[in-house]
């Protein structure tokens, strides 16, 4: 009796628009064996160099909306208005069986979905950028549309949040290193190694603001309400532990307003701390809440008169 392939593996990139995913992708798939791109569907019109059915299933609204009638997607998305991407469920199923490993640029919310439908499969590495405005000179340097480039910023600090729930990140600051991590993430898998250390090791954390009219909450002039996210959390997670600090903030009272609900992944702004050597990667989720009321500061605390302005320095 002939012994059934290995399941193959479905590596997801995940990461905003213009932090070279698929660029990363194309270097995987020219230098690894067994590795196929999972042609997702889409709506947007085909690219130079691209073919049906390779990189993408290019379809017309209604063929894809005719996917979704039929439930053959795993998951799909509206990522910018009128323009939808998808996963078919048929492309993913039959390669995984067969043994062969898949890789994939996915939008952030399909990629929790993948996930969650391919728990043993599924591996999600988040492509960071090396700064937000990198993301915005790489779109401009590929002659993307202004007003398509000032929606994917905005998206842009979304899809940063997801980060920490990924399994491994990579630092696209020089494309031929970031392209041999990718290679050695995958590699390693397959050997059952352990996973190869990379260039940068990330660091998580979030902040909470409490604003009223003005004045701002906070320990001291000079610091943050800060808590370093755990990992495999989303940054809100860790906005509620710091919420749950304050005593004196009845939550259920109704006197706060949330900017950045913490029940969701955004946050009200995501900075970056870069830098080479010697090496450093911090992602800080700044989340910032405005009280109808003030409370009282506890021991130690301070109302800040003024210091909106300076909430996200």
């Amino acid at each position: 009796m002939t012994a059934s392939p290995k399941p193959g593996s479905l590596y997801v990139l995940v990461g905003p628009g213009g932090v070279g995913k698929n660029t990363l992708m194309r270097y995987a798939l020219t230098y690894l064996d067994n590795l196929s791109q999972l042609a997702t569907a889409t709506t947007r019109p085909m690219r130079p160099g691209e073919q049906h059915n390779r990189e993408r299933l290019f379809l017309s609204l209604e063929q894809f909306q005719d996917m979704i009638r039929h439930n053959e997607l795993i998951e799909h998305q509206e990522v910018t208005p009128g323009l939808f991407y998808g996963v078919p469920r048929q492309s993913v199923d039959v390669m995984i069986e067969a043994g062969v490993d898949l890789i994939a640029d996915i939008e952030v919310f399909g990629a929790m979905i993948l996930r969650r439908e391919y728990p043993q499969n599924a591996v999600l590495i988040f492509v960071a950028p090396p700064s937000i405005d990198s993301l915005a000179v790489r779109m401009r340097e590929r002659g993307t549309d202004e007003t398509l480039i000032a929606d994917r910023m905005e998206r842009a600090q979304i899809e940063m949040t997801y980060a920490p729930v990924c399994q491994s990140l990579i630092v696209n600051d020089d494309l031929d290193a970031a392209a041999r991590e990718l290679c050695g993430l995958i590699q390693s898998r397959r050997d059952h190694a352990l996973s190869p250390r990379l260039r940068f090791q990330p660091e998580f954390e979030a902040r909470v603001t409490l604003i009223h009219n003005d004045a701002v909450l906070r320990p001291s002039p000079d610091h943050h309400l800060r808590e370093r996210v755990r990992s495999g959390e989303l940054p809100s997670a860790s906005a509620l532990r710091l919420l749950a600090r304050i005593p004196s903030l009845q939550r259920d009272a109704g006197r706060l307003t949330v900017d950045a609900r913490p029940d969701a992944p955004s946050a009200s702004a995501v900075e970056i701390a870069y830098q080479a050597e010697p090496p450093l990667y911090r992602l800080i989720y700044h989340f910032q809440y405005q009280l109808d009321t003030p409370i009282e500061a506890p021991d130690g605390w301070t109302w800040l008169t003024g210091a909106y302005t300076d909430t996200l320095r």
